[in-house]
């Protein structure tokens, strides 16, 4: 369990309720300026799973991350997924399950948010969902820009690609071996030991020098998710670097690009390495898509943010944000790294603030995402 900083009058209860048919964690937080996150109410990971099968947002496998509580009503086929901090809930992306269900379990979430006087956050909403949200007074504004490559229309030939397979070639010249594990190795306690302690010094080195994005992003999780592919590249029999891919479905079926981790002294080239294999991977098994998912404050569109009552202040500060604000969150160099792979669809992803766009509700997402 995952605990923010907390001020000494915080006090927390937990525990699982039920009035009215809804399901939920019970927290009351007191009044220090950052709040505790309430341990996670969970329903089981099989029947999460068969509701995200029906999720157009290639995201949708992050609310599978154990820190992530979900929100459910009975008699409602689906839930939303959720963390609460500072006077606010954070929803991750839509509600997920059947389509007739969203608005039910919008409305029962705003009750439920508003008897904790707390206002909603939803992240991460797509295009479909934007009335809806604007429909239950929510300000809509585009958060960025999410990539998508059609993996039967790449090739990697081409005049666009002569940067990245030089890369790849000294990569392999490097002696650079690159496997899925499960397949071409084993998937077991040790290798997932070597991934760990992969992520672990790499998480620790960026943090010096970067912001770390949390709460829309994935985690490495355990080696029976067998949902979650890793491909690992390996140097005179250790693993070096990593990237798992975790399935996307809906509209766009296939694989979500997800962690990428490497040791600070893999040779130039390897992550490139790695991801041409799986793609090549993928192709073979006719994988149709592959997502780089969002990248936040990138690809700003007035034709897309348009929405209306949107934040005129929230898309001055996201435009900034992404011209100026490398140091709070590397928006370039991550709009850099999807684009190299010259993705074939690029679509917005929207931020929405229940009853208006608040500073405060802005800044207690940076907390909670780590992006301060």
């Amino acid at each position: 369990m995952h605990f923010v900083p907390q001020s000494r009058n915080t006090e927390e209860r937990t525990g699982m309720h039920q009035p009215g048919g809804l399901r939920w964690t019970v927290g009351l937080a007191g009044s220090g300026p950052v709040s505790c996150v309430e341990p996670p109410a969970r329903m089981p990971r099989a029947r999460a799973l068969e509701l995200l099968r029906g999720s157009d947002n290639p995201s949708a496998y992050m609310a599978l991350n154990q820190a992530t509580s979900h929100f459910t009503v009975a008699g409602t086929d689906g839930f939303i997924a959720y963390r609460r901090h500072g006077g606010f809930l954070f929803q991750l992306g839509g509600g997920f399950g059947a389509p007739a269900a969203r608005r039910t379990l919008l409305a029962a979430f705003r009750q439920f948010a508003q008897e904790r006087a707390c206002r909603i956050c939803a992240v991460q909403l797509q295009e479909e969902d934007v009335a809806l949200y604007r429909e239950q007074g929510f300000c809509i504004n585009q958060m960025g820009t999410a990539y998508t490559i059609e993996l039967d229309a790449f090739c990697a030939a081409g005049s666009h690609f002569t940067r990245l397979r030089n890369k790849v070639s000294q990569a392999r010249r490097a002696g650079i071996a690159v496997v899925e594990l499960g397949v071409d190795a084993p998937r077991g306690s040790l290798e997932w030991g070597e991934l760990f302690s992969i992520s672990h010094a790499w998480l620790a080195a960026k943090r010096e020098n970067t912001k770390l994005v949390e709460f829309m992003v994935g985690e490495l999780g355990q080696p029976r998710d067998l949902e979650r592919r890793v491909f690992a590249a390996r140097q005179d029999g250790k693993i070096i670097g990593f990237i798992s891919f975790v399935p996307v479905q809906g509209a766009r079926p296939g694989l979500l690009h997800d962690l990428t981790r490497r040791r600070a002294d893999a040779p130039p080239g390897v992550m490139d390495l790695i991801n041409m294999t799986a793609i090549a991977r993928f192709q073979q098994e006719g994988v149709r898509h592959l997502h780089f998912g969002l990248s936040p404050f990138a690809g700003l569109n007035p034709q897309r943010d348009r929405v209306a009552g949107k934040s005129w202040l929230l898309t001055q500060i996201a435009k900034g944000i992404y011209r100026h604000g490398a140091c709070i969150y590397p928006a370039r160099q991550q709009e850099q790294y999807k684009r190299k792979w010259h993705p074939h669809v690029a679509l917005p992803e929207y931020v929405g603030f229940e009853g208006g766009f608040s500073l405060v509700g802005l800044w207690r997402l940076m907390q909670l995402t780590r992006t301060v």
